[in-house]
């Protein structure tokens, strides 16, 4: 997977969420460099069993922040969840030979 791709999937990963929002809150942009090092930039070598495991440890950490208030990790992650997907169905459509 190419640069561009990556930073498509990493920048959009928990979009339409305000990204305001995220720039106000440490834990979050911490958070999501975990998910673009560890899942994102990885969409190209891992499967999806591993890929499942890889958002479940996410999601784990992203409802473990104190920071972040209730409401706002559902909508995140209902984001989260969907974008990354949608990522891995694009990429595996873009591999195919016809």
């Amino acid at each position: 997977m190419d640069l561009l791709k990556c930073y498509e999937c990493s920048n959009t990963v928990i979009k339409p969420y305000p990204w305001l929002e995220i720039m106000k809150n440490h834990d979050l942009i911490v958070w999501l460099r975990w998910v673009n090092k560890n899942i994102c930039q990885q969409i190209s070598t891992d499967n999806w069993t591993t890929t499942d495991v890889k958002v479940r440890i996410a999601t784990g950490m992203l409802f473990k922040m104190k920071s972040v208030m209730d409401y706002q990790k559902t909508v995140i992650h209902t984001y989260f969840v969907a974008n990354i997907r949608q990522a891995r169905i694009d990429y595996e459509l873009s591999t195919l030979p016809f």
